[in-house]
């Protein structure tokens, strides 16, 4: 229970670091790519029907060009809440 705490805790306050994130980037044709960076995450690793360890990631949504990116951004919580349900619900096990 502490370490779950813990583990919060440390995650809110480095979420807060990587939260600036660069709206658009060039790429190799000279076009300009749209993407949206979400804030890095635990997801659980179990076995035995009990979590063993969490994997953490970094997940890059790329934007079609007619997608409005600040619209997109603003949605930034609701598909990394999404995200982690999914991974609950589906989790990664440990053989």
């Amino acid at each position: 229970m502490r370490r779950g705490l813990i583990l919060c805790i440390v995650l809110g306050f480095s979420a807060s670091a990587f939260a600036a994130e660069k709206p658009k980037a060039e790429s190799g044709d000279g076009s300009i790519d749209q993407y949206i960076d979400l804030t890095p995450m635990a997801l659980p690793v179990i076995s035995g029907g009990m979590i063993k360890n969490y994997i953490y990631i970094r997940v890059r949504v790329n934007l079609d060009k007619a997608v409005d990116a600040e619209k997109a951004r603003d949605r930034e919580p609701y598909l990394r809440d999404a995200l982690i349900h999914a991974a609950y619900r589906t989790p990664f096990y440990s053989w």
